[in-house]
């Protein structure tokens, strides 16, 4: 709870007053000057990281529904505050896709045809308006390096480019986890940096494909759609049955939706490198297991009455 609140609200303030008093050397270490200018990373190594981590927080914070409590809306605003502050594009797009697929699949009772008409109706207008909007902030703000950043596009076509060469040289098994660095330890002098933290393959499957080969790339993507369906499953068959408890189904809800995001955040980051990721599928299939035998129970007890 204290680090939520950490990386929410007291995170995003102390952002807004570095810009006028300068913070002990401590707190620096909370910002990453990348890009040409500041970002939220809080504790964690990357501004990336911490707005994945954010899409699965704030998720969980909404699946609270506190409506009536001030706190609640004090730790809504503090999270999304530092989720924009930590500039992170790819992840922006994934929480919005993440929050609409939250309020889907948290909808009491079945879907009709002319429901069902209505969603993908609003999503092609949602994606629409997303361009739109994408095209308008980058003419407006491009200019500025936090939001344009053309060099990191830039990087990542090099990254993908010697991650697919060095792909073909082992394609059934892949090179190992992290071993781009190691076999192109020139990699990030061709991107004009000097730290191996620029070197990463910014894109899930190709990632996969290196890291694993075809055969990792199988066995992960069974394995994902294989959780997911099972979670979505459980969450909306508790939706569309009498259950007592509404915010399971909130917090089944919040957990699919989020392992959906982190799979779209992986096209920055890989998720099958993120540890957070591994404890997200956890947490998805603890749920999937507990929800049916919680609506068991709960209709055995209502039976008994």
């Amino acid at each position: 709870i204290i680090f939520v609140w950490f990386i929410g609200p007291a995170l995003a303030t102390i952002y807004l007053i570095s810009f006028y008093h300068q913070p002990p050397g401590f707190i620096l270490h909370w910002f990453s000057e990348t890009g040409g200018g500041t970002r939220l990373r809080a504790t964690l190594p990357e501004p990336n990281l911490l707005a994945v981590l954010l899409i699965l927080v704030n998720l969980q914070v909404i699946a609270l529904g506190y409506t009536r409590r001030i706190w609640w809306w004090c730790l809504l605003v503090g999270l999304h505050l530092s989720l924009v502050f930590t500039f992170s594009r790819v992840p922006w797009v994934a929480y919005f896709i993440t929050l609409m697929l939250y309020f889907v699949l948290i909808k009491p009772g079945h879907y009709s045809n002319a429901i069902l008409k209505r969603y993908i109706l609003l999503l092609m207008v949602f994606i629409l308006a997303l361009l739109v909007m994408g095209y308008l902030l980058y003419q407006g703000f491009g200019e500025h390096k936090l939001i344009g950043r053309l060099h990191s596009l830039e990087s990542r076509f090099v990254m993908w480019g010697l991650a697919y060469s060095s792909f073909l040289d082992s394609p059934i098994v892949g090179n190992g986890l992290y071993s781009l660095r190691e076999i192109y330890p020139h990699a990030s002098s061709m991107v004009g940096s000097d730290s191996s933290r620029s070197v990463w393959i910014s894109n899930l499957p190709l990632a996969l494909l290196h890291d694993t080969g075809i055969l990792g790339l199988i066995f992960f993507f069974a394995f994902f759609f294989r959780l997911i369906v099972r979670g979505f499953r459980s969450v909306r068959f508790l939706a569309t049955r009498s259950c007592e408890s509404s915010y399971l189904v909130r917090v089944g809800g919040g957990l699919v939706a989020s392992g959906i995001g982190l799979f779209i955040t992986g096209q920055t980051i890989p998720a099958h490198s993120l540890a957070f990721f591994w404890i997200t599928m956890a947490l998805i299939e603890c749920y999937t297991v507990n929800a049916y035998q919680f609506f068991e129970k709960n209709h055995f007890e209502t039976t008994m009455r």
